[in-house]
């Protein structure tokens, strides 16, 4: 037994001991779990140039274990290790027992690099997509891309206005899941491959669940796919990225011992750019200073290691230049937002949420053309972003089990500010109630109910409900 199993059904590891998870919830959470083992596996890989012989080299000794997602364990949602078998120099397969906890048996649930490999060539390429009801999504046409891979995802393209880059997994054995961020909510496509393309159903903000068919086309068709670079492209904010100023950064970037990924956004003479020490991740965020026709390095900002930021904005707070980082991957373990300001051509930071299952948002919440940030504070779960309670909530509101704490930028500082937006803690106090029912009486909220930290206060969303309102008052 591998000796970092750390939760195991029915001992009473907290005041009140855990119900056993439903079989659907713990086999959504060990798929889940599955991904964050290939994750650290891939990291051990890129760092020793081999496969680990066992699991344990991944994590021998350190507590808590460094490759993987914070509060994560190599055991599935049952308290019981993965099996791990080398199949091949760069293949393996990772099996969990299911709920029966007997290897090799009907109900085992397994990954496999060889199995990813063949359904990833199966389903890449174009595929043609009504998209009318989603006036959000250029085009027609949807682009499974294989160009770069992290871990398992790859880009899917064209992005929706306003949201985040989109990426895509397959979920053996046969589903294909594409997803794009639009602050706090997520919209999806679930698919499986047929002869013609893909089939399943788009779950998109604000508009009903609705069923997608894809028919494969020839990528030399695809009516969206993003245009090549030219001499005026933009990223970020401000200033036009030319390929002349890319090249440039590119070299000088191999001069400071990087390899330029890319360049995430731009403010007036500040680039905000992703580099590594090798030809692959990990990566770090630098920023860089235009100055004539040549670039300074300011800052190596942020190790990203093998996460790929979702935010990377230049913002004006008050007349200051400030950067928004955030990571939003549950999987890789990095969800954080960090905020700075620059002080005299360094960045300083002036906000972290570290400690947090969502990173936090800016927004414009009251509507008078200032930004203000909310954080999501009070977890209740020790940080266990993949249980299965976050994953209903994810899927059903958008939401996770959390306070929502409304900050202003005031005098250098983002400062508490709940009492100063009524409006939108009334309008957050009837999401708390509609969870609070859903979590009570339906079938999928058993998730929650049944989760340790939800069992040691019952009806947390409801108090949750109770203080917004009275925080609106």
């Amino acid at each position: 037994m591998n000796r970092r199993v750390a939760r195991i059904c029915g001992i009473a590891l907290l005041i009140v001991a855990p119900k056993c998870p439903s079989e659907d919830s713990a086999r959504s959470a060990t798929y889940w779990r599955i991904r964050g083992v290939r994750v650290a596996i891939a990291t051990f890989e890129a760092r020793e140039g081999r496969l680990p012989a066992v699991l344990d080299e991944i994590c021998p000794v350190e507590e808590p274990c460094p490759l993987m997602p914070p509060g994560e364990s190599l055991a599935d949602a049952w308290g019981e290790a993965f099996h791990y078998r080398r199949t091949g120099s760069d293949q393996y397969v990772l099996i969990s027992t299911g709920p029966d906890r007997l290897l090799d048996t009907a109900d085992d649930l397994q990954f496999s690099v060889a199995d990813e490999r063949e359904l990833v060539a199966r389903v890449h390429g174009c595929y043609q997509v009504d998209f009318s009801w989603w006036s959000d999504f250029p085009g027609s046409t949807l682009t499974l891309d294989t160009s770069s891979v992290l871990a398992g995802r790859h880009p899917a393209n064209p992005t929706p206005t306003g949201y985040f880059a989109g990426a895509w997994i397959v979920r053996l054995p046969d589903t294909v899941e594409v997803t794009w961020s639009l602050g706090e909510i997520v919209s999806r496509l679930k698919l499986v491959p047929t002869d013609q393309g893909l089939v399943g159903h788009a779950s998109v903000v604000n508009r009903r669940s609705r069923r997608v068919v894809a028919d494969r086309v020839s990528c030399s068709q695809r009516d969206s796919a993003p245009p090549a670079a030219t001499e005026s492209d933009e990223a970020g904010s401000g200033t036009a990225v030319t390929v002349e100023s890319t090249a440039k950064l590119d070299s000088l970037a191999r001069q400071w011992g990087y390899h330029l990924r890319g360049v995430a956004a731009i403010d007036g003479p500040y680039y905000a750019v992703i580099a590594g020490r090798g030809t692959t991740p990990p990566n770090d965020l630098l920023v860089v200073k235009q100055v004539g026709d040549t670039f300074e390095l300011v800052q190596e900002l942020l190790a990203l290691g093998w996460n790929e930021p979702t935010v990377v904005r230049w913002i004006s707070t008050q007349g200051r230049r400030s950067l928004v980082v955030s990571l939003d991957d549950r999987i890789e373990g990095g969800v954080m937002t960090t905020v700075y300001v620059v002080d005299e051509d360094s960045l300083v930071a002036t906000f972290q949420d570290a400690n947090a299952c969502r990173p936090a948002e800016l927004h414009d919440v009251d509507g008078d053309g200032s930004l203000e940030l909310l954080s999501f504070e009070e977890d209740r779960s020790n940080l266990d972003c993949i249980h299965p309670c976050y994953l209903v909530l994810d899927d059903e509101f958008g939401m996770v089990p959390a306070w929502v704490r409304v900050r202003r930028w005031d005098a250098g500082a983002w400062v508490p500010s709940e009492g100063s937006y009524p409006g939108f803690y009334s309008q957050l106090a009837a999401r708390y109630e509609d969870v609070e029912r859903w979590v009570q009486t339906s079938d999928q909220g058993a998730a929650c109910r049944d989760a340790p930290w939800f069992l040691q206060q019952p009806g947390l969303f409801g108090d949750w409900a109770r203080r917004a309102r009275q925080v609106a008052r």
